[in-house]
């Protein structure tokens, strides 16, 4: 566990807007940072097929009365135009893209993820083999496996079930279950455009999907946000900040560290830097090793103490940014063929601690690490209202 960590929720000021923000902040550095706002991801809505295009394979939908998303025909190529579905919105609206949707929705818990029309079990990709083997001998007794022959829906176990008790995780797959049993039931009879599943709110999926051995308490100097987190039952304590002294912003010296999160150049501890550049295309990140010197050290090592400290600080930045897309990294350049195989399995490993979806693709011939990471929502900078560069 990282001693100290903790969940902040507070409201702060950038850009010119008040904005609610949950970060997550462990060893006086910022570690993942959302913008609370009113969101449309995650919901489930009745819409309505307006329009088929056969080149790209996809449907657009309507899902309320002026608004469209993007839905793929692999899902189901039998749509027509006036059909009424129920949809799920699984990725934002991203500049001129519209938001995409799903038939396949699912509900998510601490615990577990209940997908209709997704059948079987599945494990999140970061528990062990051990971790794996552990919680199918503890459930397969229990409904989440026994219940999957006649069932239209599927489970997915996610990382914090290995920490669970068996009463922990049948309690939230039936709470769960529940929930998409009525969405399936009154789904026929709801009018077009009706919301059927309102995806709860933002700080509370950022305390949700924050693993529990990242942070020891929930902070806020919010009183009605506070109230509302004692009684969500929560696995850590949660803590009214109320110093009117020195301010909860203050005492994690946010200012400076939020401005570092938007910026373009990040130090290293070595001395070195690296710097990130994003377009509408692609994430650029170049590694400089500045002031660092080799004391008594010859050059090879140099350059691999600084890539890895560098790649540490480049995944760190990734996740604390939420890039996505196409990430092209250039690495101080290294010559040793046995090196470069061991710093690729060192990113590999770093990628799988990403709670998103992040593949290490290949070192180009250039030197160039090529990474690409699934995109889900808005880039920090996006969410505190600033453009894409």
């Amino acid at each position: 566990m990282n001693d100290g960590g903790k969940i902040l929720v507070l409201n702060h000021k950038l850009n010119n807007k008040d904005n609610l923000l949950a970060i997550l902040v462990a060893d006086n550095r910022l570690k993942r940072v959302k913008v609370c706002e009113e969101s449309e991801l995650l919901n489930i809505y009745k819409g309505k097929v307006t329009s088929i295009s056969k080149p790209i394979n996809a449907c657009f939908v309507n899902y309320t009365d002026n608004k469209q998303c993007f839905l793929s025909l692999n899902e189901n190529k039998d749509l027509k135009v006036g059909d009424e579905i129920t949809i799920q919105i699984e990725r934002e609206a991203m500049g001129s893209k519209l938001p995409s949707a799903t038939l396949f929705f699912s509900i998510s818990g601490k615990y577990l993820v209940l997908t209709f029309g997704k059948i079987g079990v599945n494990f999140s990709g970061k528990l062990s083999m051990k971790q794996k083997h552990a919680l199918k001998e503890l459930l397969e007794d229990t409904a989440v496996f026994t219940e999957r022959e006649d069932c239209e829906y599927g489970v997915i176990l996610r990382t914090n079930a290995a920490e669970a008790s068996k009463e922990e995780i049948i309690a939230e797959y039936e709470k769960i279950k529940s929930e998409i049993e009525e969405i399936i039931r009154y789904s026929g009879t709801r009018t077009c455009y009706s919301l059927l599943y309102k995806a709860e709110s933002d700080y509370h999926s950022f305390i949700k999907n924050t693993y529990e051995n990242e942070y020891d308490e929930i902070v806020t100097d919010i009183k009605d946000i506070y109230d509302d987190l004692l009684l969500q039952n929560l696995p850590k304590p949660v803590r009214l900040y109320d110093d009117e002294r020195l301010s909860l912003a203050k005492l994690y010296s946010l200012e400076s560290k939020l401005s570092e999160a938007i910026g373009s150049k990040i130090w290293l501890k070595s001395g070195g830097w690296i710097s990130i550049q994003s377009t509408t295309a692609l994430t650029a990140i170049d590694v400089n090793s500045g002031k660092f010197e080799a004391k008594n050290k010859n050059q090879d090592e140099m350059i691999a103490k600084i890539n890895r400290e560098a790649a540490d600080e480049v995944m760190n930045q990734l996740i604390l940014r939420n890039l996505s897309g196409i990430i092209v990294v250039d690495f101080i350049n290294m010559k040793d063929n046995e090196e470069i195989r061991s710093f690729i399995y060192y990113l590999k490993e770093l990628a799988k601690k990403d709670p998103v979806k992040c593949e290490i693709v290949d070192m180009t011939r250039l030197g160039l690490v090529e990474i690409t990471r699934k995109k889900i929502s808005k880039t920090l900078r996006e969410q505190f209202g600033y453009e894409t560069d």
